[in-house]
């Protein structure tokens, strides 16, 4: 699988093609019906981007939730669940210096300043930054 990620999108790939397929939930609701697997444009790396090869993806309580909701707030219309990741970085793109293709990597989608007193004293989750990819 592929996975493109930025702050805003995330995109998971069965097969490096063209196009990627990924589970789709189409609709709200808890039901297999509200799903399906669909091809999409195969996303670009952009500057500051990173494409990984997903070696293993969870589907985490959020995303659940979100499935019952019908998107995440950010979503428009149809969402791709799924964001805790470890894989392979495929490609880097412009202004990537951290990573290299080939690196082998944990995903943690969440996001803290890494200065304030929550995330120097280890709770991350109750800075006031903290969002999610």
């Amino acid at each position: 699988m592929i996975m493109s990620f930025t702050k805003k999108r995330i995109f998971l790939d069965v097969q490096r093609r063209a196009k990627m397929k990924a589970v789709v939930v189409e609709k709200a609701g808890a039901g297999v019906d509200n799903m399906g697997i669909r091809e999409v444009p195969d996303p670009e790396v952009g500057n500051g981007e990173v494409r990984v090869a997903v070696q293993a993806c969870g589907i985490n309580y959020r995303d659940l939730k979100m499935r019952e909701a019908g998107g995440y707030p950010h979503s428009r219309g149809d969402y791709i669940p799924g964001s805790d990741v470890v894989g392979v970085v495929e490609q880097v793109g412009p202004g990537v210096s951290r990573f290299q293709p080939g690196d082998q990597v944990v995903i943690c989608p969440s996001l803290s300043c890494g200065r304030c007193e929550a995330c120097l004293s280890g709770r991350d989750s109750f800075c006031p930054d903290f969002r999610v990819l």
